[in-house]
């Protein structure tokens, strides 16, 4: 599989003026990546609340960046959502993954999405490492925050 960055991934792409627009703090040695963000209302599924595909998408991309907190860029093989409580719009939530468990062909994944320490959803997932990136921020520039 070539993974080919064109900068317009819906969650992280800098070229995708429709996307999420998401930039992620990662930390290698505990195998995390955390973004915050405030979704507009065209993420709403309800009035007021995003879309649960869009909650999916903010889990789902955040726990990549965990796995490539190892250097490893990583594709979905498998995803859990458990709604909690809605996730509202035009706040800022937090979103924080982990990369639970090196299984070898593939990771074993955590996240969680939270607005004022509350948990308003949690994922669980399997990531498979496709291809080691030596400078994985230089790989993905603009998508890491400050």
């Amino acid at each position: 599989m070539n993974l080919e960055n064109d900068g317009f991934c819906f969650a992280c792409g800098p070229g995708n003026k429709n996307g999420l627009g998401l930039k992620f703090k990662v930390d290698a040695v505990t195998r995390t990546a955390t973004t915050e963000t405030v979704l507009d209302d065209h993420f709403n599924g309800w009035k007021g609340f995003a879309h649960g595909g869009i909650v999916s998408t903010l889990l789902d991309e955040t726990m990549i960046y965990a796995c490539g907190a190892t250097g490893w860029l990583s594709v979905t093989a498998e995803i859990t959502v458990r709604f909690i409580r809605p996730v509202p719009t035009g706040v800022s939530i937090t979103v924080t993954g982990c990369m639970v468990e090196d299984r070898g062909r593939f990771y074993v994944t955590r996240g969680e999405v939270t607005k004022d320490g509350e948990t308003l959803a949690s994922a669980t997932g399997k990531m498979f490492p496709v291809k080691k990136v030596p400078d994985i921020e230089h790989y993905l520039e603009g998508r890491y925050g400050p």
